[in-house]
């Protein structure tokens, strides 16, 4: 996903994950999988407006369902280039 952003073949990532179970430890902080991920694309540069988060869905079928909510709502398309 970093190296779509950074050769400009995407403008834009959405984050899918929110399960509580998977969470990380980070400095006493518990993060969930998404914001770890957003934490990391912002270190590595991603400026933070590039970066939107979907933090409800609790497995696969969620993450594909609440994204394409997102996808849709914010976005108003379905094109998109899926990484797993």
């Amino acid at each position: 996903v970093l190296w779509l952003y950074k050769t400009g073949r995407v403008r834009h990532i959405l984050i899918s994950g929110g399960n509580p179970t998977l969470r990380f430890v980070l400095k006493k902080a518990a993060l969930i999988e998404s914001q770890q991920t957003a934490q990391f694309l912002r270190l590595a540069g991603v400026p933070a407006s590039a970066i939107t988060l979907e933090e409800k869905s609790f497995n696969t079928h969620e993450n594909a369902q609440f994204s394409a909510q997102v996808l849709r709502s914010k976005f108003q398309t379905n094109h998109c280039i899926v990484v797993t």
